[in-house]
């Protein structure tokens, strides 16, 4: 905290005076055992249908190894985080850390942790998220926070949805279970400049199951589909197995010209 000391000039009649005021440093004061420091707190732009990514430090500044529990959720806005832990470069080295979950740390070291998520595609421009990532040592505790407001970039997302294999399209549909579901996202350039390296990117739908062999894309190019098995934090080309499928990324090689449209494909079925 911060001490504050206060005087007036001695010299000066009581109508004339001047106060003076003289703030210290700022001292932090932590237990010699353990001391618990998360940073930084981010504040971020996205657009809807992107994968968002933040990256904190976790760092033991006392002088004993410390048992750390890491909470965090739900968002304001209830999108689905997920926690990894990282190499300190940015590369993800664990598969998806559950709210509440223990980590040790030594003394002096560091640990980065990586929160992400999948903004939806159905996201209103202006919406504003907010996390808490929260650590929990011994003695002390701190916490980051992440904010994310979708803007409009220069491109638009649309999902569509069909149950009769493509005959017909709705942003809303009834399905009954063993039932499959053609999903379509068409992307355009609404922008003036020529667009590349587009990337989509698609959550399987909760009490759905990815249709083998089904990502695809309606138009001519160079596209590559990616599988992920664990929240978007890792994806792989060869396809998994179906039911282990949590995510599809579709990426782009060309251009997509103002006003182009393109869209790509997948089926679910409906447990």
């Amino acid at each position: 905290n911060q001490a504050t000391l206060g005087w007036y000039d001695a010299a000066s009649s009581d109508s004339n005076r001047r106060d003076h005021v003289a703030v210290s440093n700022t001292v932090v004061a932590y237990y010699q055992g353990t001391a618990i420091v998360l940073t930084p707190n981010h504040t971020r732009e996205t657009f809807p249908g992107s994968m968002i990514t933040y990256r904190h430090i976790l760092e033991n500044l006392g002088t004993t190894a410390d048992t750390v529990t890491l909470t965090y959720g739900p968002s304001s806005q209830g999108w689905s985080w997920l926690l990894y832990l990282g190499d300190g470069n940015g590369n993800i080295t664990s598969g998806p850390i559950a709210s509440g979950t223990t980590i040790n740390i030594g003394a002096g070291a560091t640990q980065e942790l990586i929160m992400r998520a999948f903004v939806p595609t159905d996201t209103p421009v202006g919406t504003t998220d907010v996390v808490d990532l929260i650590a929990q040592g011994t003695h002390n505790s701190d916490f980051a926070t992440d904010i994310t407001t979708v803007r409009q970039g220069k491109m638009r997302l649309a999902k569509e949805e069909s149950n009769d294999n493509g005959a017909t399209w709705h942003t809303y549909l009834q399905a009954k279970s063993g039932e499959e579901v053609l999903f379509r996202l068409t992307f355009t350039n609404i922008g003036t400049e020529l667009l590349k390296n587009i990337r989509v990117i698609d959550s399987i739908p909760d009490n759905t199951v990815y249709v083998a062999g089904s990502a695809a894309s309606g138009n001519e190019g160079s596209y590559t589909v990616y599988y992920s098995t664990d929240g978007g934090g890792s994806w792989t080309t060869s396809e998994p197995s179906p039911e282990l499928v949590t995510h599809i990324r579709w990426t782009y090689s060309g251009t997509l010209a103002p006003g182009e449209s393109h869209y790509v494909t997948y089926k679910v079925e409906l447990k």
